[in-house]
């Protein structure tokens, strides 16, 4: 989940000067590649010693190199070509690379953008759509007066505002099914 500011607010400064949630993504995502370089340049090593034994590093080396080329080029695991290649499903399943994971882009917009988005959120939407990512909505300032408020004060709120769920049950939704994951609720006889 990318929490990406799509709001203005001169009260707020921003730390790159300006809004843009595309250079702020990107920013991000150039962190986890760099991340995910240095974890493979660790395993191309540990490859190197073990391929002049085994010919099956010697094929997972092969398919690094590959991928450091595609990752020096600051491009995400995710766009690897090879990625269906049985080797790379090792290392992948191995090193869990950062820059392959799906993706929820969380728009953090103001209370009057909350319905309809913003030029940003529309930015975001688009980039998001390219890559095939989600994108999620939400006023982080509104979402912070939900925290105490009682459930039916929520929902009354929220209706007002013209959204039906809140941005924290947006994610929470959306994560589920994107992880395809399904909640089970077990009971025994004393809770029943």
């Amino acid at each position: 989940l990318h929490m990406v500011r799509c709001f203005e607010d001169p009260n707020i400064v921003h730390v790159e000067g300006d809004i843009d949630p595309i250079r702020d993504f990107e920013i991000i995502e150039t962190e986890l590649i760099y991340a995910d370089i240095t974890q493979l340049d660790k395993k191309i090593d540990r490859l190197k010693k073990e391929a002049k034994f085994d010919k099956k590093a010697a094929a997972k080396l092969e398919i690094a190199k590959a991928l450091a080329e595609h990752l020096d080029a600051l491009n995400p695991v995710k766009t690897f070509e090879d990625r269906d290649n049985e080797e790379f499903e090792e290392l992948d399943k191995e090193l869990r690379f950062l820059s392959n994971k799906d993706v929820i882009y969380g728009a953090n917009v103001d209370e009057d953008s909350l319905v309809d988005g913003n030029d940003y959120v529309n930015k975001l939407q688009a980039h998001a759509n390219t890559v095939g990512a989600d994108l999620i909505m939400l006023c982080a300032k509104i979402e912070e007066e939900l925290v105490g408020m009682e459930d039916d004060e929520a929902l009354e709120m929220l209706n007002d505002l013209g959204v039906e769920e809140s941005g924290l049950e947006k994610i929470i939704h959306k994560a589920f099914d994107k992880l395809g994951l399904q909640s089970y609720f077990t009971a025994g006889k004393i809770e029943v």
